[in-house]
């Protein structure tokens, strides 16, 4: 696979293709595209998508110790790096990797580059599994896998997090008024993101929550794979 495609590469030209040319020519080839704003434009992004298609694209990161950070100055490696106004550049200009976690990229790729939810999704969890070579373990929700899951509501912002089939507590963000009963008629078909526990479980502390809540999503994934 080529990592961070199109940055830090020869420009693809008609006469000299170059290695982006070659990725094209290769259906095995994944290509890896920093989608966080500023590294590749939106047209280029879409372009990628259609050209290699769902199963060959890697939504990448490429964060630096700046993520998540305020501006200011940073550390990659030997290199001092600017942030300023969310963008990491070297003293000559150059971007130096990213401010964006992965999320943020699933986000931007859906939400400002209009790329579909599921491709968005398949980019960022099974595309880099399989380039890994650990999708029998990881990325994607199916018997035997790791119980590993990111809950979002309808905005894609992060409402909880379950690793190795436990929720970690302190992922939980979600509201009381977010919250509908595991099985209610008001859960749509492939609505997953909405589907939380009942608002009673929010009394409990933290830690108690977070047992209950495990044992209800593991019940709903289940049954969501079973149907699958």
């Amino acid at each position: 696979q080529l990592t961070h495609f199109f940055n830090g590469m020869v420009p693809f030209n008609h006469r000299e293709p170059g290695i982006i040319g070659a990725a094209l020519e290769n259906d095995k080839c994944m290509a890896e595209l920093i989608c966080d704003e500023f590294h590749i434009h939106p047209t280029v992004i879409n372009m990628t998508f259609r050209i290699f298609g769902a199963e060959r694209v890697i939504l990448v990161s490429d964060s630096m110790r700046a993520t998540g950070m305020t501006d200011g100055e940073y550390m990659l490696g030997e290199h001092q790096v600017f942030v300023t106004n969310g963008v990491a550049r070297m003293k000559d200009g150059n971007l130096a990797g990213s401010t964006r976690n992965l999320m943020d990229c699933l986000k931007i790729a859906v939400k400002d580059m209009k790329i579909p939810l599921e491709t968005a999704i398949r980019a960022a969890t099974l595309n880099p599994a399989i380039a890994a070579g650990v999708d029998d373990k990881y990325g994607s929700i199916s018997t035997g896998k790791n119980a590993n899951a990111v809950f979002v509501d309808k905005e894609l912002n992060v409402v909880m997090v379950m690793k190795d089939g436990k929720i970690i507590p302190e992922s939980i963000t979600v509201k009381e008024t977010q919250i509908v009963p595991i099985h209610s008629e008001v859960v749509k078909e492939n609505e997953i993101t909405e589907v939380l526990p009942r608002p009673d479980l929010l009394e409990d502390n933290r830690e108690e929550k977070s047992l209950r809540l495990q044992f209800l999503l593991k019940q709903f994934i289940k049954e969501a794979v079973q149907d699958s």
